[in-house]
């Protein structure tokens, strides 16, 4: 088999890395200069009893975003129907027919024992399935990851068949840094929460959708001047996500390096 006939599968590739790319570019701009980052602003209010850290920012979703996501997936899962077309052309001599194209797609093998009499590796040569084994989920990558073959299926039926994945800005970690001496014309007045325990800091981070004016921390104080503040070094993570499977753009990136590493099975670089 020729090199030619892998060029779609590779031209697949190549675009879904494009749209990966692109999609990076499109959130770190939006999200400038710290995309990871959710921009916090800190104030005194009397009514809250402290200091308080409210959000400043977030992260906007272009409506176009889920498109780009949706394209990206189609092509990689696209890369690995076009190299099961080809294995089967190597195997039948010919272009299969219509009714056996229905047979042809990339498969999803959870179990070893489900493999002799595969539907979808009816056009395969045995030797070809034998070098598919190691790329399917019944065979761990690492221990404790999931394999990321069933999830980029699910995402490609999903955007195909019924509807735009949505992303989603997610809060990931807060953070901060106590220190007495950043403490200006107020002090420290924990408070008493029901069951006797005594908060000085509370942490009221948003859920999956922050809005600006959410609180994020809570610092009880009481004002001993006219500018009563505290920079506790707050810092909020967050990422584009979608589902529960985090940041859409390494999800890719990790979908990208698994379809390459399927392909160069199949046709090594020189």
């Amino acid at each position: 088999m020729t090199r030619r006939a892998f060029a779609g599968c590779w031209a697949k590739l190549d675009h879904a890395i494009t749209h990966i790319n692109l999609l990076r570019t499109e959130i770190e701009k939006a999200g400038a200069p710290h995309p990871d980052l959710i921009p916090l602003r800190r104030k005194y209010e009397a009514d809250q009893g402290g200091l308080v850290y409210r959000i400043d920012r977030v992260i906007q979703i272009r409506d176009d975003w889920p498109l780009i996501f949706g394209d990206a997936v189609h092509d990689l899962r696209g890369a690995l129907d076009h190299l099961m077309w080809q294995l089967a052309i190597a195997y039948l001599g010919r272009t299969p027919t219509r009714a056996e194209a229905r047979d042809i797609q990339f498969p999803v093998i959870r179990r070893v024992k489900d493999f002799p009499g595969h539907r979808y590796l009816r056009y395969i040569r045995q030797a070809d399935i034998e070098r598919l084994k190691p790329f399917q989920p019944y065979k761990r990558l690492n221990r404790g990851q999931l394999h990321p073959l069933p999830k980029l299926v699910a995402l490609s039926n999903t955007d195909k068949h019924r509807r735009l994945h949505l992303l989603v800005s997610v809060p990931h970690e807060a953070t901060l840094t106590y220190r007495p001496e950043t403490f200006r014309d107020c002090i420290p007045t924990p408070r008493v929460l029901p069951g006797g325990a005594t908060v000085g800091i509370e942490h009221l981070a948003p859920g999956r959708n922050p809005h600006v004016n959410d609180i994020v921390f809570r610092v009880f104080v009481q004002p001993t001047g006219p500018d009563p503040d505290i920079d506790l070094n707050v810092r909020l993570t967050c990422f584009v996500g979608t589902g529960r499977l985090g940041p859409v753009v390494p999800i890719l990136e990790g979908f990208a390096k698994y379809v390459a590493a399927v392909l160069r099975e199949f046709d090594p670089p020189n």
